[in-house]
């Protein structure tokens, strides 16, 4: 999926995937709902969100819900915090560095 935001150009086939998140519904299923952060090669970051017709990606066309996707900026900050939140330690290192011990 492609997207332009603010002049610039978000391309999940170009970018790298750094990890993922799903609600553990099928993908066919209207409550499915995933996001996937990733980063472009200039360093920004990025999170794809994709859902069934009852996610918040529905879109109502033609008087029915159904499943959509979009794509939206994120700063390091809050893509940090959002591997945080989703993904393990490791992953978490191996795309941020190693991090202040407690």
């Amino acid at each position: 999926m492609r997207k332009i935001i603010n002049g610039k150009m978000y391309d999940t086939e170009k970018a790298e995937c750094l990890g993922s998140y799903d609600n553990g519904h099928c993908r066919n299923n209207i409550n499915f709902y995933e996001e996937e952060l990733y980063k472009t090669k200039k360093g920004n970051y990025f999170i794809y969100e994709n859902g069934g017709s009852n996610s918040k990606c529905s879109i109502y066309i033609g008087g029915n819900y159904m499943g959509g996707s979009n794509i939206y900026a994120v700063s390091e900050e809050k893509a940090r915090k959002w591997a945080e939140k989703y993904l393990g330690t490791d992953d978490y290192i191996r795309i941020f560095g190693e991090i202040e011990e407690a």
